[in-house]
């Protein structure tokens, strides 16, 4: 896998502020661009401002398993024009999973689930997308 593949923008949205900067730091050794939300509201403010590839993020932000929970995931769905998006829970995912069964480009992930494997999900979903892109740019 190219660097070129790992070139796109990946947010990471998760208050968990130790599990994001080790995710951080690794992908940014592993050669992707990386911006990092540690709130629903810097989440929402990033996709505001720019393009992802990848939009890695807590479903339930410090716990919550209410409505506020659904505001961020539609915040994100809303905004995220085009990029994939990596949903990690914890909890409940049998009810995400019935809300969002329709949703395209999207990917439900239990947690307790080790940095190294997010890793693995964020750069072969960037590597999928690179080859898809290429391929459609050469045929």
């Amino acid at each position: 896998m190219g660097n070129q593949a790992l070139s796109e923008r990946v947010l990471l949205i998760d208050d968990d502020e130790l599990i994001s900067r080790a995710l951080y730091d690794e992908l940014l050794v592993q050669g992707c661009k990386v911006d990092l939300a540690l709130s629903a509201e810097e989440g929402e403010r990033a996709l505001g401002q720019r393009e992802y590839a990848i939009v890695l993020v807590d479903a339930y932000l410090t716990g919550q398993l209410n409505e506020r929970a659904f505001g961020l995931l539609d915040r994100v769905l809303e905004l995220r024009r085009g990029a994939y998006v990596l949903l990690v829970t914890a909890y409940r995912a049998g009810a995400l999973q019935e809300r969002l069964r329709a949703v395209p480009s999207l990917t439900i992930v239990d947690k307790p689930l080790p940095v190294w494997m997010l890793i693995e999900l964020v750069t072969g979903f960037l590597s999928i997308r690179q080859t898809r892109t290429t391929a459609g740019s050469n045929g």
